[in-house]
Protein backbone atom coordinates (compact mmCIF):
# COMPACT_ATOMS: atom_id res chain seq x y z
CA UNK A 1 0.00 0.00 0.00
CA UNK A 2 1.80 2.73 -0.77
CA UNK A 3 1.31 6.72 0.88
CA UNK A 4 0.21 9.81 -0.96
CA UNK A 5 0.63 12.97 1.08
CA UNK A 6 -2.30 16.07 0.95
CA UNK A 7 -0.99 19.20 3.27
CA UNK A 8 1.95 16.63 4.37
CA UNK A 9 -0.44 14.55 6.12
CA UNK A 10 -0.23 10.74 4.59
CA UNK A 11 -2.57 8.56 3.38
CA UNK A 12 -2.96 5.20 2.28
CA UNK A 13 -4.14 4.27 -1.22
CA UNK A 14 -6.50 1.22 -0.79
CA UNK A 15 -7.77 -0.75 -4.38
CA UNK A 16 -9.71 -0.58 -6.10
CA UNK A 17 -10.26 3.25 -5.10
CA UNK A 18 -7.67 6.01 -5.09
CA UNK A 19 -7.53 8.37 -2.17
CA UNK A 20 -5.81 11.29 -1.01
CA UNK A 21 -3.46 12.13 -3.98
CA UNK A 22 -2.11 15.88 -2.60
CA UNK A 23 0.47 18.18 -3.06
CA UNK A 24 -0.90 19.68 -5.78
CA UNK A 25 -2.74 16.99 -7.83
CA UNK A 26 -6.23 16.01 -7.57
CA UNK A 27 -7.98 13.46 -5.51
CA UNK A 28 -9.39 11.03 -8.18
CA UNK A 29 -12.30 7.93 -8.00
CA UNK A 30 -13.13 9.16 -4.64
CA UNK A 31 -17.32 7.52 -3.85
CA UNK A 32 -19.08 10.04 -1.85
CA UNK A 33 -22.00 7.99 -0.41
CA UNK A 34 -23.30 4.61 -1.49
CA UNK A 35 -26.39 6.80 -1.73
CA UNK A 36 -25.16 8.57 -4.97
CA UNK A 37 -23.91 4.78 -6.34
CA UNK A 38 -27.53 3.70 -6.07
CA UNK A 39 -28.61 6.63 -7.48
CA UNK A 40 -26.17 6.26 -10.56
CA UNK A 41 -26.78 2.50 -10.85
CA UNK A 42 -30.79 3.26 -11.10
CA UNK A 43 -30.50 5.83 -13.49
CA UNK A 44 -28.17 3.22 -15.48
CA UNK A 45 -31.37 1.10 -15.59
CA UNK A 46 -33.62 3.55 -16.32
CA UNK A 47 -32.08 4.60 -19.05
CA UNK A 48 -32.13 2.78 -22.28
CA UNK A 49 -30.85 -0.97 -20.48
CA UNK A 50 -34.25 -1.99 -20.36
CA UNK A 51 -34.07 -3.76 -23.74
CA UNK A 52 -30.80 -5.58 -22.48
CA UNK A 53 -32.90 -7.12 -19.69
CA UNK A 54 -36.14 -9.10 -21.04
CA UNK A 55 -33.99 -12.15 -20.68
CA UNK A 56 -33.50 -13.75 -17.44
CA UNK A 57 -29.83 -14.56 -18.01
CA UNK A 58 -29.73 -11.23 -19.09
CA UNK A 59 -31.18 -9.92 -15.76
CA UNK A 60 -29.05 -12.13 -13.42
CA UNK A 61 -25.91 -11.21 -15.13
CA UNK A 62 -26.97 -7.39 -14.09
CA UNK A 63 -27.93 -8.20 -11.05
CA UNK A 64 -25.02 -10.07 -10.39
CA UNK A 65 -22.90 -6.47 -11.57
CA UNK A 66 -24.97 -4.13 -9.40
CA UNK A 67 -24.24 -6.72 -6.15
CA UNK A 68 -20.78 -6.38 -7.15
CA UNK A 69 -20.75 -2.74 -7.44
CA UNK A 70 -22.68 -2.33 -4.29
CA UNK A 71 -20.00 -4.49 -2.59
CA UNK A 72 -17.35 -2.49 -4.08
CA UNK A 73 -19.11 0.30 -2.54
CA UNK A 74 -19.48 -1.51 0.88
CA UNK A 75 -15.98 -1.60 1.07
CA UNK A 76 -14.79 1.71 -0.25
CA UNK A 77 -17.12 3.04 2.57
CA UNK A 78 -15.49 1.01 4.83
CA UNK A 79 -11.88 2.02 3.99
CA UNK A 80 -12.65 5.49 3.65
CA UNK A 81 -14.09 5.82 7.83
CA UNK A 82 -11.35 4.01 8.32
CA UNK A 83 -9.10 6.35 6.44
CA UNK A 84 -10.92 9.35 8.47
CA UNK A 85 -10.73 7.27 11.71
CA UNK A 86 -6.76 7.07 11.48
CA UNK A 87 -6.12 10.56 10.89
CA UNK A 88 -5.12 12.15 14.24
CA UNK A 89 -6.22 15.67 12.80
CA UNK A 90 -9.99 16.57 12.22
CA UNK A 91 -10.98 15.66 8.79
CA UNK A 92 -14.00 15.44 7.08
CA UNK A 93 -15.25 14.89 3.55
CA UNK A 94 -17.65 16.93 1.85
CA UNK A 95 -20.10 16.66 -1.40
CA UNK A 96 -20.18 19.26 -4.41
CA UNK A 97 -23.17 21.23 -2.40
CA UNK A 98 -20.51 21.42 0.85
CA UNK A 99 -22.74 18.86 2.80
CA UNK A 100 -20.32 16.97 5.22
CA UNK A 101 -20.35 13.31 3.61
CA UNK A 102 -17.53 12.17 6.27
CA UNK A 103 -15.81 13.51 9.45
CA UNK A 104 -13.93 11.68 12.13
CA UNK A 105 -14.38 11.22 15.30
CA UNK A 106 -11.63 14.23 16.31
CA UNK A 107 -13.61 16.92 13.90
CA UNK A 108 -17.40 15.56 15.37
CA UNK A 109 -15.49 16.17 18.92
CA UNK A 110 -14.62 19.63 18.19
CA UNK A 111 -18.05 20.64 17.08
CA UNK A 112 -19.65 18.41 19.95
CA UNK A 113 -21.52 16.01 18.10
CA UNK A 114 -21.40 12.37 16.71
CA UNK A 115 -19.71 11.96 13.26
CA UNK A 116 -23.36 10.44 12.10
CA UNK A 117 -25.19 13.36 13.18
CA UNK A 118 -23.20 15.70 11.12
CA UNK A 119 -23.91 13.59 8.06
CA UNK A 120 -26.17 16.04 5.53
CA UNK A 121 -25.22 19.09 7.47
CA UNK A 122 -23.59 21.83 6.58
CA UNK A 123 -20.90 25.01 7.92
CA UNK A 124 -24.31 27.37 8.55
CA UNK A 125 -25.19 24.35 10.86
CA UNK A 126 -22.51 24.61 12.57
CA UNK A 127 -20.83 27.99 13.12
CA UNK A 128 -21.52 31.37 12.96
CA UNK A 129 -23.44 33.19 9.19
CA UNK A 130 -19.75 34.87 8.86
CA UNK A 131 -17.52 32.26 9.98
CA UNK A 132 -19.93 29.44 7.86
CA UNK A 133 -19.55 31.87 4.67
CA UNK A 134 -16.32 32.35 4.99
CA UNK A 135 -15.45 28.19 5.25
CA UNK A 136 -18.14 27.86 1.90
CA UNK A 137 -16.39 30.43 0.23
CA UNK A 138 -12.91 28.86 0.36
CA UNK A 139 -14.81 25.23 -0.32
CA UNK A 140 -16.07 26.99 -3.59
CA UNK A 141 -12.59 28.26 -4.77
CA UNK A 142 -11.07 24.61 -4.25
CA UNK A 143 -13.38 22.76 -6.08
CA UNK A 144 -13.42 25.70 -9.06
CA UNK A 145 -9.54 25.62 -9.06
CA UNK A 146 -9.31 22.39 -9.03
CA UNK A 147 -6.17 22.95 -6.48
CA UNK A 148 -4.94 22.31 -3.07
CA UNK A 149 -4.95 25.04 -0.50
CA UNK A 150 -3.24 25.14 3.31
CA UNK A 151 -4.10 28.65 5.02
CA UNK A 152 -3.29 29.25 8.81
CA UNK A 153 -6.53 30.56 10.26
CA UNK A 154 -6.94 31.94 13.61
CA UNK A 155 -10.22 32.46 16.20
CA UNK A 156 -10.95 33.61 19.16
CA UNK A 157 -12.06 31.29 22.19
CA UNK A 158 -13.11 32.92 25.30
CA UNK A 159 -10.17 35.23 24.79
CA UNK A 160 -7.35 32.75 23.52
CA UNK A 161 -6.80 33.38 20.35
CA UNK A 162 -6.35 29.91 18.34
CA UNK A 163 -4.23 28.88 15.45
CA UNK A 164 -5.66 26.47 13.16
CA UNK A 165 -4.16 25.10 9.72
CA UNK A 166 -6.31 24.25 7.27
CA UNK A 167 -5.37 22.00 4.29
CA UNK A 168 -8.41 21.23 1.27
CA UNK A 169 -8.47 19.42 -1.80
CA UNK A 170 -10.73 19.41 -4.51
CA UNK A 171 -11.90 15.20 -4.97
CA UNK A 172 -12.95 13.86 -8.33
CA UNK A 173 -14.68 11.33 -10.29
CA UNK A 174 -12.75 11.17 -13.17
CA UNK A 175 -12.71 15.08 -14.81
CA UNK A 176 -15.72 15.81 -12.87
CA UNK A 177 -15.29 17.32 -9.25
CA UNK A 178 -17.89 15.86 -6.50
CA UNK A 179 -16.53 17.52 -3.68
CA UNK A 180 -13.39 18.29 -1.57
CA UNK A 181 -11.54 16.58 1.39
CA UNK A 182 -10.08 18.78 4.48
CA UNK A 183 -7.79 18.66 7.02
CA UNK A 184 -7.37 21.00 9.64
CA UNK A 185 -5.08 21.27 13.15
CA UNK A 186 -4.29 23.34 16.02
CA UNK A 187 -1.19 24.46 15.71
CA UNK A 188 -1.19 27.20 17.84
CA UNK A 189 1.40 25.95 19.93
CA UNK A 190 3.59 26.42 16.63
CA UNK A 191 2.50 29.48 16.02
CA UNK A 192 2.73 30.86 19.41
CA UNK A 193 6.82 29.22 19.15
CA UNK A 194 7.22 31.10 15.65
CA UNK A 195 5.97 34.27 17.20
CA UNK A 196 8.29 33.87 20.47
CA UNK A 197 11.59 32.45 18.11
CA UNK A 198 10.76 36.09 16.10
CA UNK A 199 10.06 38.38 19.25
CA UNK A 200 13.30 36.67 20.45
CA UNK A 201 15.28 37.13 17.26
CA UNK A 202 14.10 40.59 16.91
CA UNK A 203 15.02 41.09 20.72
CA UNK A 204 18.43 39.67 20.05
CA UNK A 205 18.91 42.12 17.16
CA UNK A 206 17.79 45.18 19.31
CA UNK A 207 20.72 43.91 22.21
CA UNK A 208 23.13 43.11 19.25
CA UNK A 209 22.75 47.07 17.96
CA UNK A 210 22.61 48.10 21.61
CA UNK A 211 25.75 46.32 22.07
CA UNK A 212 27.36 47.57 19.01
CA UNK A 213 26.38 51.14 20.15
CA UNK A 214 28.01 50.25 24.19
CA UNK A 215 30.96 49.24 22.13
CA UNK A 216 31.61 52.57 20.24
CA UNK A 217 30.56 54.39 23.61
CA UNK A 218 33.12 52.21 25.23
CA UNK A 219 36.07 52.67 22.63
CA UNK A 220 35.33 56.36 22.57
CA UNK A 221 35.26 56.30 26.51
CA UNK A 222 38.87 54.23 26.55
CA UNK A 223 40.03 56.99 23.79
CA UNK A 224 39.11 59.58 26.18
CA UNK A 225 41.05 58.07 29.11
CA UNK A 226 43.93 57.29 27.07
CA UNK A 227 44.05 60.98 26.32
CA UNK A 228 43.02 61.82 30.13
CA UNK A 229 46.36 59.11 31.54
CA UNK A 230 48.24 61.01 29.45
CA UNK A 231 47.94 64.75 30.46
CA UNK A 232 47.55 62.98 34.30
CA UNK A 233 51.18 61.61 33.67
CA UNK A 234 51.96 64.80 31.92
CA UNK A 235 50.32 67.10 34.85
CA UNK A 236 52.37 64.82 37.17
CA UNK A 237 55.77 65.52 35.68
CA UNK A 238 55.15 69.37 35.43
CA UNK A 239 54.09 68.69 39.18
CA UNK A 240 57.18 67.35 39.87
CA UNK A 241 59.00 70.07 37.48
CA UNK A 242 57.70 72.76 39.56
CA UNK A 243 59.32 71.35 42.77
CA UNK A 244 62.64 71.58 41.42
CA UNK A 245 62.24 74.48 39.45
CA UNK A 246 62.90 76.65 42.16
CA UNK A 247 65.86 74.56 43.16
CA UNK A 248 67.17 75.26 40.15
CA UNK A 249 66.87 79.06 39.98
CA UNK A 250 69.01 78.80 43.14
CA UNK A 251 71.86 76.26 41.16
CA UNK A 252 71.24 78.29 37.97
CA UNK A 253 71.68 81.78 39.32
CA UNK A 254 74.75 80.91 41.63
CA UNK A 255 76.93 80.15 38.26
CA UNK A 256 75.40 83.28 36.37
CA UNK A 257 76.35 85.46 39.39
CA UNK A 258 79.51 84.05 39.44
CA UNK A 259 79.98 85.14 35.41
CA UNK A 260 78.66 88.56 36.10
CA UNK A 261 80.95 89.46 39.05
CA UNK A 262 83.85 87.63 36.42
CA UNK A 263 82.99 90.69 33.64
CA UNK A 264 82.75 92.87 35.91
CA UNK A 265 86.25 92.24 37.01
CA UNK A 266 87.24 91.52 33.49
CA UNK A 267 86.06 94.86 32.34
CA UNK A 268 88.02 96.59 35.01
CA UNK A 269 91.17 94.78 33.79
CA UNK A 270 90.22 95.47 30.43
CA UNK A 271 90.59 99.10 31.23
CA UNK A 272 94.20 98.76 32.67
CA UNK A 273 94.68 96.96 29.58
CA UNK A 274 93.63 99.94 27.45
CA UNK A 275 95.15 102.90 29.72
CA UNK A 276 98.41 100.72 29.49
CA UNK A 277 97.99 100.58 25.20
CA UNK A 278 97.43 104.20 25.84
CA UNK A 279 100.67 104.88 28.21
CA UNK A 280 102.81 102.86 25.54
CA UNK A 281 102.35 104.71 22.85
CA UNK A 282 102.79 108.40 24.57
CA UNK A 283 106.33 106.89 25.92
CA UNK A 284 106.93 105.79 22.60
CA UNK A 285 106.43 109.36 21.32
CA UNK A 286 108.84 111.07 24.20
CA UNK A 287 111.94 110.56 23.22
CA UNK A 288 113.12 111.40 26.75
CA UNK A 289 111.37 109.03 28.85
CA UNK A 290 114.05 106.89 30.81
CA UNK A 291 114.01 103.05 32.03
CA UNK A 292 112.65 104.31 35.24
CA UNK A 293 109.94 106.16 33.86
CA UNK A 294 108.80 102.96 31.53
CA UNK A 295 109.32 100.62 35.24
CA UNK A 296 106.72 102.97 37.13
CA UNK A 297 104.63 103.13 34.19
CA UNK A 298 104.34 99.48 33.80
CA UNK A 299 103.96 99.11 37.59
CA UNK A 300 101.12 101.78 37.75
CA UNK A 301 98.76 99.19 35.00
CA UNK A 302 99.71 95.88 36.07
CA UNK A 303 99.52 95.14 32.77
CA UNK A 304 100.92 91.07 32.91
CA UNK A 305 98.81 90.57 35.81
CA UNK A 306 95.46 92.19 33.81
CA UNK A 307 96.08 89.76 31.08
CA UNK A 308 96.79 86.50 33.56
CA UNK A 309 93.82 87.48 35.41
CA UNK A 310 91.45 87.78 32.39
CA UNK A 311 92.34 84.42 31.69
CA UNK A 312 91.29 82.96 34.55
CA UNK A 313 87.98 85.08 34.75
CA UNK A 314 87.41 83.70 31.41
CA UNK A 315 87.83 79.83 32.57
CA UNK A 316 85.68 80.57 35.35
CA UNK A 317 83.03 82.69 33.49
CA UNK A 318 83.38 79.34 30.69
CA UNK A 319 82.67 76.75 33.40
CA UNK A 320 79.72 78.68 34.86
CA UNK A 321 78.50 78.49 31.66
CA UNK A 322 78.56 75.26 31.04
CA UNK A 323 77.57 74.40 34.03
CA UNK A 324 74.47 75.75 33.26
CA UNK A 325 73.99 74.41 29.99
CA UNK A 326 74.38 70.92 31.78
CA UNK A 327 71.53 71.97 34.46
CA UNK A 328 69.02 72.91 31.59
CA UNK A 329 70.10 70.21 29.32
CA UNK A 330 69.21 67.80 31.88
CA UNK A 331 65.60 69.65 33.00
CA UNK A 332 65.08 69.54 28.72
CA UNK A 333 65.70 66.02 29.05
CA UNK A 334 63.12 65.44 31.84
CA UNK A 335 60.75 67.66 30.74
CA UNK A 336 59.90 65.85 27.14
CA UNK A 337 56.71 64.58 26.85
CA UNK A 338 57.41 61.02 25.08
CA UNK A 339 54.72 57.81 24.67
CA UNK A 340 55.04 54.60 25.40
CA UNK A 341 56.08 53.77 21.67
CA UNK A 342 59.46 55.62 21.41
CA UNK A 343 61.47 53.32 22.34
CA UNK A 344 65.12 53.51 22.17
CA UNK A 345 68.58 51.83 23.94
CA UNK A 346 68.33 54.23 26.96
CA UNK A 347 71.66 54.51 29.67
CA UNK A 348 70.48 53.36 32.49
CA UNK A 349 73.11 54.40 34.90
CA UNK A 350 73.36 57.73 33.02
CA UNK A 351 69.74 58.12 33.47
CA UNK A 352 70.45 57.80 37.22
CA UNK A 353 72.95 60.66 37.42
CA UNK A 354 71.32 63.09 35.45
CA UNK A 355 68.44 62.51 38.17
CA UNK A 356 70.31 63.06 40.77
CA UNK A 357 71.65 66.30 39.41
CA UNK A 358 67.71 67.47 39.27
CA UNK A 359 67.56 66.55 42.23
CA UNK A 360 70.41 68.25 43.82
CA UNK A 361 68.40 71.62 44.89
CA UNK A 362 66.03 69.32 46.98
CA UNK A 363 68.37 67.39 49.07
CA UNK A 364 69.22 69.08 52.64
CA UNK A 365 72.82 69.21 53.62
CA UNK A 366 72.24 66.64 56.10
CA UNK A 367 70.86 63.42 53.88
CA UNK A 368 73.34 61.59 52.75
CA UNK A 369 72.81 60.20 49.34
CA UNK A 370 74.98 57.23 48.53
CA UNK A 371 75.11 55.61 45.30
CA UNK A 372 76.23 51.96 43.91
CA UNK A 373 75.85 51.70 40.19
CA UNK A 374 77.24 49.24 38.20
CA UNK A 375 77.96 48.93 34.73
CA UNK A 376 74.22 47.98 33.22
CA UNK A 377 73.98 47.08 29.54
CA UNK A 378 71.81 49.54 27.29
CA UNK A 379 68.42 48.99 28.06
CA UNK A 380 65.40 49.34 25.43
CA UNK A 381 63.06 51.56 26.66
CA UNK A 382 61.00 54.99 27.04
CA UNK A 383 64.19 57.26 27.98
CA UNK A 384 62.01 59.87 29.19
CA UNK A 385 59.21 57.79 31.29
CA UNK A 386 61.98 55.78 33.06
CA UNK A 387 63.90 58.96 34.34
CA UNK A 388 60.06 60.41 35.23
CA UNK A 389 59.43 57.17 37.49
CA UNK A 390 63.24 57.85 38.93
CA UNK A 391 62.83 61.01 39.59
CA UNK A 392 59.70 59.98 41.40
CA UNK A 393 60.95 57.42 43.77
CA UNK A 394 64.62 59.06 44.56
CA UNK A 395 62.51 62.76 45.37
CA UNK A 396 60.00 60.27 47.44
CA UNK A 397 62.83 59.13 49.43
CA UNK A 398 64.87 62.53 50.22
CA UNK A 399 61.14 63.39 51.31
CA UNK A 400 60.68 60.85 53.45
CA UNK A 401 63.74 60.63 55.54
CA UNK A 402 63.55 64.08 56.39
CA UNK A 403 66.45 65.47 58.34
CA UNK A 404 69.65 63.36 59.39
CA UNK A 405 68.59 60.90 56.81
CA UNK A 406 70.07 58.23 54.76
CA UNK A 407 69.04 57.61 51.18
CA UNK A 408 70.54 54.83 49.44
CA UNK A 409 70.88 54.39 45.18
CA UNK A 410 71.85 51.11 44.06
CA UNK A 411 72.19 49.85 40.14
CA UNK A 412 72.44 46.28 39.08
CA UNK A 413 72.38 44.11 36.55
CA UNK A 414 72.71 40.28 34.63
CA UNK A 415 71.29 38.72 31.33
CA UNK A 416 67.95 39.21 32.35
CA UNK A 417 67.72 42.58 33.28
CA UNK A 418 68.29 45.59 35.14
CA UNK A 419 67.42 46.38 39.00
CA UNK A 420 67.61 49.30 40.47
CA UNK A 421 66.77 50.01 44.49
CA UNK A 422 66.11 53.29 46.16
CA UNK A 423 66.15 52.46 49.66
CA UNK A 424 65.41 54.99 52.57
CA UNK A 425 66.05 54.76 56.37
CA UNK A 426 62.90 57.02 57.08
CA UNK A 427 59.63 56.13 59.09
CA UNK A 428 58.18 53.16 56.89
CA UNK A 429 54.81 53.31 55.33
CA UNK A 430 52.09 51.91 57.38
CA UNK A 431 50.79 48.44 57.07
CA UNK A 432 47.17 49.47 56.51
CA UNK A 433 48.00 51.46 53.75
CA UNK A 434 50.32 49.17 51.99
CA UNK A 435 47.39 48.33 49.16
CA UNK A 436 47.02 51.95 48.33
CA UNK A 437 49.88 53.58 48.15
CA UNK A 438 49.57 53.28 43.59
CA UNK A 439 45.91 54.03 43.72
CA UNK A 440 45.62 57.01 41.99
CA UNK A 441 45.40 60.37 43.92
CA UNK A 442 46.54 58.11 47.28
CA UNK A 443 48.82 60.81 48.96
CA UNK A 444 49.84 61.16 52.82
CA UNK A 445 51.64 64.26 52.00
CA UNK A 446 50.31 67.39 52.85
CA UNK A 447 47.25 69.68 51.01
CA UNK A 448 49.05 71.20 48.20
CA UNK A 449 52.21 69.12 48.72
CA UNK A 450 51.64 65.98 45.97
CA UNK A 451 48.95 65.32 43.47
CA UNK A 452 48.57 61.10 44.73
CA UNK A 453 49.32 60.48 41.07
CA UNK A 454 53.16 59.88 41.01
CA UNK A 455 53.66 56.14 42.14
CA UNK A 456 49.81 55.03 40.15
CA UNK A 457 51.72 56.77 37.07
CA UNK A 458 55.61 55.54 37.75
CA UNK A 459 54.23 51.71 38.37
CA UNK A 460 51.93 52.32 35.02
CA UNK A 461 54.98 53.11 33.19
CA UNK A 462 57.19 50.11 34.79
CA UNK A 463 54.23 47.77 33.26
CA UNK A 464 54.23 49.13 29.99
CA UNK A 465 57.48 48.26 29.68
CA UNK A 466 57.09 44.59 31.23
CA UNK A 467 58.65 45.40 34.43
CA UNK A 468 57.72 45.27 37.81
CA UNK A 469 57.73 47.95 40.59
CA UNK A 470 57.61 47.17 44.25
CA UNK A 471 58.57 47.95 47.72
CA UNK A 472 59.16 46.42 51.18
CA UNK A 473 59.25 48.51 54.41
CA UNK A 474 59.39 48.25 57.69
CA UNK A 475 57.74 50.69 60.40
CA UNK A 476 60.66 52.69 61.93
CA UNK A 477 63.34 51.12 59.57
CA UNK A 478 62.63 52.56 56.10
CA UNK A 479 61.64 51.82 52.59
CA UNK A 480 62.77 49.79 49.72
CA UNK A 481 61.39 50.47 46.50
CA UNK A 482 62.51 48.31 43.68
CA UNK A 483 62.40 48.24 40.03
CA UNK A 484 62.75 45.76 37.54
CA UNK A 485 63.20 46.19 34.09
CA UNK A 486 63.95 43.60 31.36
CA UNK A 487 66.88 44.32 28.62
CA UNK A 488 64.43 44.19 26.00
CA UNK A 489 60.89 44.79 25.43
CA UNK A 490 58.42 42.22 24.33
CA UNK A 491 56.93 42.07 20.87
CA UNK A 492 59.92 44.40 19.72
CA UNK A 493 63.02 43.42 17.75
CA UNK A 494 66.09 44.36 19.61
CA UNK A 495 67.18 47.90 18.61
CA UNK A 496 70.57 48.11 15.79
CA UNK A 497 73.68 48.73 17.60
CA UNK A 498 73.75 51.65 16.11
CA UNK A 499 70.88 53.73 18.05
CA UNK A 500 71.96 56.76 20.24
CA UNK A 501 73.95 55.46 23.82
CA UNK A 502 72.81 57.90 26.18
CA UNK A 503 69.41 59.03 26.26
CA UNK A 504 69.81 61.50 28.58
Amino acid sequence: MADERVGGVAFGRFSPTEAFVGNGRHIKSFDLAREEKGNQMSGAMREGETDALDSPEALRERIRELEAELDRVRHSDHDHRLLLASLPQKAFLKDRASRFVRVNEAFAAEVGASPDELIGKTDFDLYSEDLASKYQADDERVMQSRRTVTLIEHHGVGGFIRYVEVTKAPVLDGETVVGLIGIFADVTARVRAEEERSRQAKLLAEQAKELEERNQELTRAYAELKDAEALLVHTEKMATTGQIVAGLAHEINNPVAFVITNLAAMVRDVDDLVGYTAACDELAQSSGATPEQSRQLRDRFSADEAATEIRGLVDSARGGMQRISRLISTLRDYSRVDSRDNLTMFDLKAGIDSTLVMLRPMRKNDVDLTCELKDCPLIECNGGQINQVLMNLISNAIQAVGTHGEVRVRLDADETGALVEIADNGPGIDPKIHDMIFDPFFTTKGVGEGTGLGLAIARRIVEQHDGRLDFETEIGKGTTFSLRLPLRQRHFPDAPEELDEHEN
